[in-house]
């Protein structure tokens, strides 16, 4: 299973009008200027596939306003989000239940020449019911046509299981994403810790072990001091036949509750000191996120496939695929950390079971990512409508080649830029900037990139800034050629 394209309307950045975003079969790696509606693309997913009623929930914020609707107004608003997922195991022979759900099988939807492919459409709506929020309607279908209207009565209820079939595991940037990690983690570890199937034997040693300290914490004079003092107090307040005898307790008698307040620490040398996940940094946070749901997502198919011992199948639910969305790594990171990260997150894709979706505001991610993987995300200052597009290549491969080292990667940051000004050398980097400075233009806060062909051929750079419509402006010598002046 894959995710094949993602359909947006009415949500957040994206306009009314559908804009459909094809996804790459192993990494996409979404690039674009701040504000250009990266973040946004991952949310949408994440209200389809999050794996927490707070990722899945629409508000009244994720609707899209536009420039001239007033923020206050109490109009009813609308959005869909709409999925298609292909199935190319049922054309290879190699489906299996754990790779293709027996529901996906049942709702999908055949295409000529290509895969089949299920289709899911998340759709919303916000209406005034008289409170300061209003009220927010949404649900989950299966959609049972290609059709770009569906019918009513092609759309059918998802159910809670099914949904849960495909998670998306999102990797915060650290924008205060301490909360958001340490939900998440729970839920990735709690899974886990569900299904070991525990022995007799450490029950009763962790039992054993919880009721010793247990004893020997009470037995301390201060704390029955303190115990005596607190049940004085509550008796005199609280007269029911129930609660009526406070204590404090060093740890809990029950086994899983003990079993639950599991925590990783780390070693921080040889001295053994100890250091818990509130010491690491906001990046390396996220780095232990993003390895915590890659070892979950490994030590489940190898739960599966009997290579490891210790935990119950049946209570251990798989999805059938896997989303890992990385926001913005490069945050407080070493740009070397990313190209760790982008060998991982294929490591994880390879076997056909995961996709991964990155977005960057980074030059360096273009060099770590293949060419057809790349979706260039902008917002158009006018209409504060954002767009994605897939970067279009030469069909000839070696005029693509060419393209690629000349235009795509010869100056990633006109990615990045508001205006883009082709010249022919790295003078003109010296001399524009500080010829703008003498007129009270600043170039840098103005996002304006400065790009020297250097002897590359200009129509690269044209046809690539033309495709993803970023303005442009190219600034040559005047000069003969033929007799001819230029």
């Amino acid at each position: 299973m894959l995710l094949e394209s993602v359909t947006l309307s009415g949500f957040r950045c994206f306009g009314p009008a559908p804009l459909t975003i094809n996804l790459a079969r192993e990494v996409t790696a979404v690039v674009g200027p701040n504000a250009a509606g990266k973040t946004a693309l991952l949310h949408a997913l994440s209200k389809l596939f999050g794996v927490s009623r707070a990722q899945r929930t629409v508000y009244r914020s994720d609707f899209h306003l536009a420039v001239e609707d007033d923020p206050g107004s109490r109009e009813p608003k609308k959005l869909f989000i709409d999925v298609l997922i292909g199935l190319p195991e049922l054309n290879d022979g190699t489906a299996t239940p754990e790779t293709v759900a027996p529901s996906f099988r049942h709702m999908q939807l055949s295409r000529d020449d290509d895969a089949p492919v299920c289709r899911l459409r998340l759709e919303a709506q916000w209406e005034d019911d008289g409170t300061v929020e209003g009220e927010v309607s949404q649900e989950l279908y299966w959609v049972d046509t290609l059709d770009d209207e569906p019918d009513d009565d092609e759309k059918h209820p998802v159910s809670a299981a099914d949904r849960g079939l495909i998670q998306l595991y999102y990797t915060p940037a650290s924008r205060d994403a301490e909360a958001q990690i340490r939900a998440t983690t729970g839920a990735l570890a709690a899974r886990l810790l569900r299904a070991i199937e525990w022995s007799t034997d450490t029950k009763d040693a962790v039992n054993k072990a919880s009721e010793g300290l247990g004893h020997a914490f009470e037995s301390e004079a201060a704390i029955a001091a303190i115990a005596k003092a607190l049940q004085k107090r509550w008796s005199a307040l609280h007269d029911e036949v129930v609660d009526t005898k406070p204590r404090l307790s060093l740890v809990s008698r029950r086994f899983e509750e003990v079993v639950s307040k599991i925590a990783v620490i780390f070693e921080q040398g040889p001295d053994g000191q100890e250091r818990s996940l509130d010491a690491l940094s906001d990046g390396q946070q996220s780095l232990f996120y993003f390895a915590l749901a890659a070892a979950v997502f490994d030590l489940e198919r190898q739960v599966v496939a009997k290579k490891v011992e210790g935990f119950q199948d049946e209570q251990l639910r798989i999805p059938a695929l896997t989303l890992f969305a990385l926001e913005e790594p490069e945050n407080h990171l070493s740009p070397y950390f990313l190209a760790r990260i982008i060998r991982q997150v294929r490591s994880l894709t390879v076997a056909g079971s995961a996709q991964a979706i990155v977005t960057s505001h980074s030059p360096a991610v273009l060099s770590r990512v293949k060419p057809r993987e790349v979706r260039y995300c902008r917002c158009n200052p006018k209409t504060r409508i954002s767009s994605v597009k897939s970067i279009k290549l030469p069909s000839n491969e070696t005029e693509a080649g060419k393209f690629v080292r000349g235009a795509m990667l010869a100056f990633p940051e006109l990615y990045f830029a508001r205006f883009v000004l082709l010249v022919e050398g790295d003078s003109e980097r010296i001399v524009l900037p500080r010829l703008a400075e003498a007129l009270d233009l600043l170039i840098d806060p103005a996002f304006v990139a400065i790009v020297p062909l250097g002897g590359r051929h200009v129509q690269h750079f044209w046809r690539l800034l033309s495709h993803l419509r970023v303005p442009t402006k190219t600034l040559v010598k005047p000069r003969k050629i033929n007799g001819l002046s230029l």
